[in-house]
């Protein structure tokens, strides 16, 4: 493993003892406390190992043994990690440490594979079911004598943890989709299940963690079970956006790990419980938690426009499990968007959604009032033509609600239109030429500009035309600013 601080005598007082975590997390000693060099995992590149590499979730927990010797002291268990380290990228060519934890035999913790320890990081640990799996390295050789009480009660204390807040039953079985690997029990393709919490042997030819390591596993499972409290598995969302207006609704599913009482909180985006729902489940029931789209809090009708996060909270007794947290969306009974600037005189169109088959009344400054059928799909359009700067919004509803859309707006720009820009650069004879274009006519002048020096002026006539004759060096950027600051595109004037 090589020198490193962490070998310090103050660095070794530190890590003497086990630490206790809050929040059902245990304590874990991180790749710093042990001294790792983070350079190491990164020479590789060849083999992709520039970034970690995640699997969309966690489904097993392999425990191994690392198959080294048990009498190890305290002192010493940084410099072993950091030897397994070496070796895994030196001698095997891998990205990292192979495992994602190890466990030292006097209960200690300590982060393995860089890449976050609550992420679904993928190892170098189960060959063939690396993807969607977890290892566990029980630092030790474990075929004649057992792991210590002390190394397994922080297995369990990790697995506990890391398995609830993945959502699995530790006592349960989930299937991998085995990939190549030349020693393992499975071709490539299968879809293998596994218990939750297995042995390295279980997914490859090898006797990890060792006979006595592989039989307390049951008892870690019973014992894993036992100290989550309160928990979900596989929760999943049905549901998740509706337009004000019409019928919607969410429904978290999920399975109870033990009986228990489930609530689920709805918040809106001010953080205001709008409404909550609750049950109660046996042991491998499924949960339905069902979100009506209705507020509690505004005497059940139905929730307004916005997004609202939808909080699922297993609890047993006065314990409360790991929450599952989704998300839904009450859209506006209709929506607006349009151009931010246009031409004097050109064609504004305003698009949106709404319920289909809704009135829409779109309102524009200046303008006459529209009103426009929302299609069948869902949307809408009016257009106007532009003869001054506008406001503009649309009012929908449905009932005996309105909702009027946030106004936006349109400004009437200076725009060049001879000779004709395309895409934003204009062709010219020679460096002395004339641009023509519109305008605001109450405008009454524009500038011709490059970076704030103006080049020529032009007054606005009164059908919004202007016309300058102006002299550039060579290949020039300019822009047309109006009276009132109204400015157009940049151009690029090429010669």
């Amino acid at each position: 493993g090589g020198q490193s601080p962490a070998d310090s005598p103050a660095a070794t007082a530190r890590l003497r003892s086990v630490v206790k975590s809050p929040a059902g997390r245990p304590f874990i000693y991180t790749r710093r406390d042990g001294g790792a060099q983070e350079s190491l995992r990164q020479r590789n590149r060849q083999a992709g190992c520039g970034k970690p590499k995640y699997a969309s979730t966690l489904k097993v927990a392999f425990i191994h043994h690392t198959d080294t010797p048990n009498g190890y002291s305290r002192a010493a268990v940084p410099a072993i990690i950091r030897s397994m380290y070496r070796y895994h990228v030196l001698v095997h060519g891998w990205c990292d440490i192979g495992y994602n934890f190890l466990v030292d035999r006097f209960g200690r913790v300590w982060e393995g594979r860089y890449g976050g320890m609550n992420r679904p990081v993928i190892g170098a640990q189960a060959g063939g079911f690396n993807v969607g799996s977890l290892g566990v390295g029980m630092i030790g050789t474990f075929n004649s004598v057992a792991p210590d009480r002390a190394m397994r009660n922080a297995v369990v204390r990790l697995l506990a943890w890391r398995l609830a807040i993945s959502y699995r039953d530790p006592t349960g079985r989930e299937t991998l989709k085995a990939t190549h690997f030349n020693q393992a029990r499975y071709r490539a393709g299968r879809q293998v299940p596994f218990q939750v919490v297995s042995g390295h042997r279980n997914a490859d030819f090898t006797d990890c963690p060792g006979t006595r390591g592989y039989a307390a596993l049951p008892g870690i499972r019973r014992a894993v079970m036992a100290r989550i409290r309160a928990g979900l598995v596989d929760p999943s969302v049905r549901g998740s956006s509706w337009r004000f207006g019409e019928p919607g609704s969410v429904t978290v599913h999920s399975t109870a790990l033990k009986s228990e009482a489930w609530r689920l909180a709805v918040v809106s985006s001010t953080g205001t419980v709008v409404d909550t729902v609750s049950g109660q489940a046996a042991a491998g029931q499924s949960i339905n938690a069902h979100w009506d789209g209705h507020s509690a809090s505004l005497a059940a009708l139905p929730a307004p426009p916005g997004r609202y996060s939808l909080v699922l909270t297993p609890i047993r007794g006065t314990a409360s499990g790991i929450a599952y947290a989704t998300a839904a969306t009450v859209a506006p009974e209709v929506t607006i968007t349009g151009p931010a600037t246009t031409a004097y005189g050109g064609t504004v169109t305003l698009r949106g959604e709404a319920i289909p088959g809704a009135a829409v009344t779109v309102a524009v400054s200046g303008q006459p009032t529209q009103i426009v059928t929302a299609s069948a799909g869902g949307t809408w359009s009016a257009s106007y033509q532009a003869t001054a700067s506008a406001t503009w919004t649309a009012t929908a509803g449905s009932g005996a609600s309105t909702y009027t859309t946030p106004p936006g707006h349109t400004e009437v720009v200076p725009v060049v239109t001879n000779p004709g820009p395309v895409g934003g650069v204009i062709k010219v004879p020679a460096t002395t030429f004339t641009l023509s274009g519109t305008a605001m006519p109450l405008s009454l002048q524009v500038s011709v500009e490059h970076d704030g020096v103006v080049l020529a002026s032009s007054g606005v006539a009164l059908d919004g035309t202007w016309s300058a004759t102006i002299t550039v060096p060579g290949r020039t950027t300019i822009t047309v600013v109006a009276a009132g600051g109204a400015t157009s595109p940049t151009y690029t004037v090429v010669p």
